[in-house]
């Protein structure tokens, strides 16, 4: 299944809440590069993700998860983290 697919927009913002609360309950780093990587099979440095289709599908649903309120980003060090 595409998760960079709009119809598939539910199914992403899904898995990376669940992601993110997982790390939370582990009291485990998580940032967007290491989840666009998770899901995606994707390997390489930063500069490798930024503006990949899949990148950007990330960081739509983790802006629509901060939203409403479900996790925060802490901009000190990039992590991501359940409300």
């Amino acid at each position: 299944m595409d998760l960079t697919h709009t119809n598939n927009r539910q199914e992403l913002i899904t898995e990376i809440y669940e992601k993110v609360d997982r790390a939370f309950e582990d009291s485990a780093f998580i940032d967007i590069p290491q989840i666009t990587r998770e899901l995606f099979e994707m390997e390489g440095p930063v500069q490798d993700l930024l503006g990949t289709p899949q990148f950007n599908a990330v960081c739509e649903a983790v802006d629509f998860l901060i939203d409403e309120g479900s996790i925060y980003f802490d901009s000190s060090n990039g992590h991501l983290v359940r409300v």
